[in-house]
């Protein structure tokens, strides 16, 4: 399915590969992204940037982001689990 499902939930688990970075986005469902493995910046459109490491969540609804796989300085793959919520 794709990334929404109305008044339903979608799970995803995705692997970085190394110094990628996402395109900024943004949703309108509850997104929570937690860092399975690695060491991931979350870059959020007000330019505010926190950097998120393995068993971290973020929670977020309606704001621009994008996620930076800075795992080993850029060098080692990463992985992140969402849970988006309808």
């Amino acid at each position: 399915p794709g990334l929404h499902i109305q008044n339903g939930s979608v799970v995803r688990m995705i692997d970085f590969a190394p110094n990628v970075e996402s395109p900024l986005h943004r949703a309108v469902l509850i997104d929570y992204g937690i860092v399975v493995e690695g060491e991931f910046k979350l870059i959020l459109d007000s330019g505010e940037e926190r950097i998120m490491r393995q068993g971290d969540i973020s929670v977020q609804r309606a704001t621009g982001h994008k996620w930076h796989n800075i795992t080993g300085n850029g060098t080692m793959p990463g992985r992140m689990l969402w849970v988006l919520l309808d």
